[in-house]
């Protein structure tokens, strides 16, 4: 058993009983219920932890495998456990949890933890949730109803947060840092809502870039932001979807869909949104409005509770920080 003689002070055992969740990089992401902003184990946690947690929480980052350990201080024994978290479609840990307490001690119930990925090749477009994720959402895991971003954006995020997160995406794969980035925002769970962080990374695989990030409950809510967003689409006489044009799908849904009689279909496609024989047409106004940067408007045939249903259509490019531009699609009654 290891002796670790800490300095004095109140703050040397601040951590013991706390589950510590960090990034694959070792990096803070909470410790108990409360939010960090990705400092270094190393330097933001107290002397005990970091140095009988941190190397288990390292080695279960860097072998996959869960991992325990004692020490005694000032004759004191503690224990410390870690746990890997796997990515939800590798066995590659995204992050890991880990606490210390005495031996005698029953450790506190780990936090619900969800982790998720995402391959960016549009050929691809595979999306993972983790058992943990689906948990977190209320949301039953079947192998015929699987997650996909778009959804996970429109139906389990607050209506102001989608933009949030698919900037955040965005940013993660265009940086690729090894440091997570991450958005506190409100999560959809069935009739609830509850307050999360996400977390991304983008990460480097051959030939294709995938996303890989945490989902975890905070204590407290997010801090208010001045996000008009929700109000500007409740004021609007017209239909409103934001579609990502690469992957030719709707990932925010306004309001007043089931007013015009809309229906879009689950996967949020734009390919089956559209009439056939309007398709090429609808990825003409897409094209046009990312390439002009100007509305362009013209009619179009959507799915609809009794049929297709002719509307008229106007695209306009929505900039996503340094992304490609995404197209908001403003939808009314044909005149």
């Amino acid at each position: 058993m290891t002796e670790i003689t800490p300095r004095r002070g109140r703050g040397r055992l601040r951590h013991r009983g706390h589950w510590v969740l960090v990034d694959a990089n070792a990096r803070l992401l909470a410790i108990g219920s409360r939010a960090y902003p990705g400092l270094s184990a190393v330097s933001g946690l107290d002397l005990v932890a970091r140095r009988l947690l941190v190397p288990l929480l390292r080695t279960a980052l860097t072998t996959g495998s869960p991992g325990a350990n004692r020490a005694c201080v000032d004759g004191q024994p503690w224990s410390a456990r870690a746990v890997p978290l796997p990515s939800a479609l590798t066995t590659a840990p995204v992050a890991a949890l880990g606490i210390y307490e005495h031996p005698d001690q029953p450790p506190a119930t780990a936090p619900t933890v969800g982790t998720w990925e995402w391959d960016l090749d549009p050929n691809r477009g595979r999306f993972h949730w983790a058992p943990q994720t689906y948990f977190l959402h209320g949301h039953a895991r079947t192998g015929t109803d699987p997650m996909t971003w778009p959804r996970w954006l429109d139906e389990h995020l607050a209506l102001g947060d989608r933009i949030i997160v698919r900037a955040l995406c965005d940013a993660a794969a265009r940086t690729q840092s090894p440091q997570a980035q991450f958005a506190d925002v409100i999560a959809i769970t069935g009739d609830t809502t509850i307050p999360v962080r996400v977390t991304a990374r983008g990460v480097r695989r051959p030939g294709r870039t995938v996303l890989v990030g945490t989902i975890m409950p905070l204590s407290t809510q997010p801090v208010p932001t001045a996000n008009q967003l929700p109000a500007l689409l409740s004021l609007s006489r017209d239909q409103v979807y934001l579609v990502d044009p690469v992957y030719e799908v709707v990932y925010l849904t306004g309001p007043q869909q089931h007013d015009f009689g809309l229906r879009l279909p689950r996967s949020r496609s734009i390919p089956q949104f559209s009439h056939p024989d309007d398709l090429a047409h609808v990825r003409s106004l897409l094209r046009r409005a990312v390439e002009s940067q100007i509305p362009v408007s013209s009619t179009a045939r959507f799915a609809g509770i009794e049929g297709w249903t002719r509307v008229d259509v106007t695209a306009a490019a929505a900039p996503l920080g340094a992304a490609t531009s995404h197209v908001w699609l403003c939808v009314r009654p044909a005149t």
